[in-house]
């Protein structure tokens, strides 16, 4: 299982080419915006409306539930052995979050995402997205 980190343009462009095979994506919009059309090329995919929440906001206040649904989801990707894609808008923050949370669950390595300096993981949904893979385990 490898687990990957778009923006929206780079998973646009990817639809638009040569899906990968055995490949389930997580995207993440904005509210106002409406989720991508992935056209079914994925194997599985889950889209949830949550902003890029800030870290002086309480975790617990933010979506528990959308979060136990992405964990539900990872851990049902994880079970079938498919690479993961995560998407948000920019593919910075919320995304490399996600896929930091995947492979610290399933690989003991998350810390690999935050030594990228591409990359800045939103701590909030780290944590809610772990914990929930923790919980469910």
């Amino acid at each position: 299982m490898n687990v990957y980190v778009y923006s929206r343009e780079q998973l646009i462009n990817k639809i638009k080419k040569d899906f990968p095979f055995n490949t389930a994506v997580i995207s993440f919009y904005d509210e106002g915006s409406e989720p991508l059309d992935l056209k079914g090329r994925p194997i599985a995919e889950i889209s949830k409306c949550i902003n890029d929440i800030r870290w002086v906001e309480h975790p617990d206040r933010w979506h528990r539930h959308d979060f136990e649904d992405v964990a539900r989801f990872i851990c049902k990707c994880i079970e079938h052995d498919y690479d993961i894609i995560c998407q948000c808008e920019f593919g910075v923050s919320r995304s490399s979050a996600c896929a930091m949370a995947i492979k610290e669950f399933a690989f003991g390595n998350g810390i690999d995402i935050f030594k990228n300096y591409n990359y800045y993981p939103n701590q909030i949904f780290f944590n809610n997205i772990y914990e929930c893979l923790v919980r469910m385990k």
